[in-house]
């Protein structure tokens, strides 16, 4: 008699720890960001583990963000600061 495999238990999720990144947590509390704000900033914060200066493209933070590229530039500009 062959013995049954177990199979992965339906909406169990695997996550490893380069997955995981650090984020202010008034992204997630401030009323005034919108949810591409949110997703932008969190794209952010996922390049700058370890580093002090960022610089992704539009496209590559359009890209992780889910946001149309044409909105990065806005969004950048609003959360600017001097």
């Amino acid at each position: 008699m062959s013995e049954a495999k177990a199979k992965p238990s339906a909406g169990v999720v695997h996550y490893r720890p380069e997955q995981f990144i650090t984020a202010p947590f008034e992204i997630l509390t401030d009323h005034l960001l919108t949810d591409g704000d949110r997703r932008m900033l969190l794209a952010l914060c996922s390049f700058a583990i370890g580093k002090s200066v960022l610089w992704p493209s539009r496209e590559t933070l359009a890209l992780r963000a889910g946001i149309d590229i044409s909105n990065v530039s806005i969004t950048l500009a609003m959360f600017s600061v001097g």
